[in-house]
């Protein structure tokens, strides 16, 4: 909602952050924390009780002008505070607080939340916000276009010869290592059913396997 000048000012100092901890502290007043509210609100919460054990009228009543009588202290607080603001605001201390203001306003719209230094290549303190930016610039630009020396990869001698067929060895071998109750692949057949079937299996699959590299493709279904 749209506000008068003076109301905003007033709005903001009651929330100004302060000035140690700009972000983690506020100044806000806590009405639940006043004398006058914690002693409106026992007296409440007594003739609540009463009320609730009793369910008469008259404790009831009682119940209810001890809730006005709380939310009375609330309204009388919140009313003395904005009066210690409005007339703080006509003082030479109103008018740096609000330059105050302004300045957490500007805080609260950066990225970075806190002030930040870092070091720069030479070792020297960076705490300005444009150096830093290009410090972390020039870092990540170096980090990621960097080129490592990695160490050879080992090569093994080539195979000569004509390849070797698949033994139902190396399938069993194989079948060994996969799980049971595990989710099927595109043929729909866990390893559970290659297991059961014994020598039979790994034989089977070891002439599917020597089919399809013979032919280099599955057979149709």
């Amino acid at each position: 909602p749209c506000r008068c000048p003076r109301t905003s000012a007033r709005y903001g100092l009651e929330n100004l952050p302060s000035k140690r901890h700009a972000r983690t502290e506020t100044q806000r007043i806590k009405w639940w924390n006043l004398k006058d509210r914690k002693e409106a609100a026992i007296r409440g919460k007594s003739k609540y009780k009463l009320w609730w054990r009793t369910r008469q009228p008259e404790d009831r009543g009682a119940y209810l002008a001890a809730k006005r009588e709380a939310k009375k202290a609330v309204s009388k607080a919140k009313s003395d505070r904005h009066k210690a603001v409005y007339d703080m605001l006509d003082t030479r201390e109103g008018e740096r607080a609000v330059y105050r203001l302004v300045r957490a306003r500007h805080l609260s719209t950066l990225d970075m939340e806190h002030t930040k230094i870092v070091k720069a290549a030479d070792e020297t303190v960076l705490r300005r916000s444009g150096q830093i930016l290009e410090r972390w610039r020039e870092y990540y630009n170096h980090l990621c276009d960097e080129e490592f020396c990695h160490p050879p990869i080992p090569t093994v001698p080539s195979v000569e010869g004509p390849v070797l067929p698949i033994t139902a060895v190396e399938v069993s071998a194989a079948l060994a290592k996969m799980k049971s109750n595990k989710a099927t692949g595109p043929d729909d057949i866990p390893a559970d059913v290659w297991k059961l079937l014994g020598d039979r299996g790994p034989m089977w699959l070891a002439t599917l396997f020597n089919k399809i590299v013979a032919e280099g493709r599955t057979p149709d279904v």
